[in-house]
């Protein structure tokens, strides 16, 4: 892959959009990296009286990339530590007289 994998996923967003019709230059189809409601969009696919079709965020993919790999992460530090914890727990179980005692009935 690449270094930076938001750029990786617009390669791969482009080449989906191309082969399914969509063309890329021109800007009454789709718009790229546009200010709306307080947030950037980084594709706006558009209808053809203007309205928006739909709004593509690479960064979402490469957030949920980074939950992922982090929750990965995380569940094998817990089973590693799961593992520590139960081998201290182990008993040793060994038979071993301690001492003897002896009496008689008179």
């Amino acid at each position: 892959m690449t270094d930076n994998p938001e750029a990786f996923s617009r390669i791969l967003i482009d080449k989906e959009l191309e082969y399914s019709g969509w063309d890329l230059e021109d800007s009454h189809q789709i718009r790229f990296e546009y200010h709306m409601h307080n947030r950037w969009a980084d594709y706006l696919l558009m209808d053809k009286i203007g309205g928006v079709l739909c709004v593509l965020e690479t960064k979402h993919d490469e957030a949920w990339h980074n939950y992922d790999q982090a929750s990965r992460e995380l569940e094998k530090k817990k089973d590693e530590l799961l593992d520590d914890i139960s081998k201290r727990l182990e008993q040793n179980m060994e038979n071993e007289r301690l001492f003897v005692v002896r009496w008689s009935l008179k």
